[in-house]
């Protein structure tokens, strides 16, 4: 096989293309979609890279729900995203909509709704309006635009922060 790509100049065998994937994909959780894409770049035909991507979810390498545990929890607890912010990356990644929520599902709402008083209390300390409903209109702006949802937010100022 002859594989032209800016990636490799060489002629490389499935067998080199599947332990280059088997260290791609041991490195870090990947979904199926990053593999396609890893495989575009080396120019790979479409049965060939159908046969590779079935080879690496047979022995472990890739699994669509464990990948989606690991981008939902590290959204959550590391980049402080919402479920809808959440969602929306695992839906450009091409995740099934069935593991999607299957695994939002499993959030916590104590650990979701911490997170956001926790993003409440820090950002209004940054604000210097003094007025009260514009305090409260930029913060539910900012935390809405993390992907929370509109009413838990709301309900969330509305609890923390009195008039």
């Amino acid at each position: 096989m002859r594989y032209n790509s800016k990636y490799l100049s060489k002629e490389l065998s499935e067998k080199e293309v599947l332990n280059k994937l088997y260290r791609y994909c041991a490195y870090q959780e990947r979904a199926i979609s990053d593999v396609d894409k890893q495989l575009n770049r080396y120019r790979i035909e479409e049965k060939l890279k159908n046969n590779i991507i079935e080879k690496l979810i047979e022995e472990g390498f890739l699994n669509e729900e464990r990948y989606t545990k690991t981008y939902v929890f590290g959204k959550l607890r590391n980049n402080k995203w919402g479920r809808i912010k959440i969602t929306q990356g695992l839906k450009e990644k091409s995740i099934d909509s069935h593991i999607i929520h299957k695994v939002i599902d499993t959030i916590e709402e104590e650990e979701y709704i911490k997170i956001i008083n926790n993003l409440i209390v820090k950002r209004e300390a940054l604000l210097r309006t003094e007025d009260i409903f514009i305090r409260k209109n930029k913060l539910a702006r900012y935390i809405i635009s993390k992907g929370f949802e509109n009413t838990i937010v709301w309900d969330q100022i509305n609890e923390l922060i009195k008039n």
